[in-house]
């Protein structure tokens, strides 16, 4: 595999690690705000991915997730030695359920490389909330099948 795609396999990897919300929760208002803050985590993920800050990503995970900076940072190095520019573009954002302090989220996207669309990526993921934010709590992520 050259250095391109094994860059873009490893964004995909970090791309996973994103969770977000939205939809219209037809209740009370409180599982909106929740919405709310979870569209607000997964677009913190993707302008700190961008910039590539693994001290503001290490901050939107779990404390369940002690590698993360460790893989993060292992990721940034690959695209910069790769010397690629990473984009994500969201394209879909759905909070399955919310139960307490913990939601499903699911999350379409797309991996843009030097301008150009190179895979699309549908997940589910888990958030939870820690004293009083939403975090992003899966630590093994994996695309679903289409």
């Amino acid at each position: 595999m050259g250095a391109r795609w094994a860059a873009v396999a490893i964004a995909v990897a970090v791309l996973l690690a994103a969770c977000g919300g939205g939809g219209d929760d037809g209740g009370d208002g409180v599982e909106s705000a929740d919405q709310t803050a979870i569209e607000e985590l997964v677009q913190d993920f993707v302008a700190a991915f961008e910039a590539r800050d693994a001290d503001t990503l290490v901050s939107l995970f779990s404390s369940d997730c002690p590698r993360a900076r460790r893989e993060l940072e292992a990721a940034f190095q690959e695209l910069d030695a790769a010397g690629v520019d990473t984009e994500i573009e969201l394209r879909g954002v759905e909070v399955r359920s919310i139960e307490g302090d913990s939601a499903s989220v699911r999350v379409q996207s797309a991996l843009i490389v030097d301008g150009e669309e190179e895979s699309t990526d549908r997940i589910t993921t888990q958030v939870v909330r820690e004293d009083g934010e939403w975090k992003i709590a899966d630590c093994n992520f994996s695309p679903e099948p289409d």
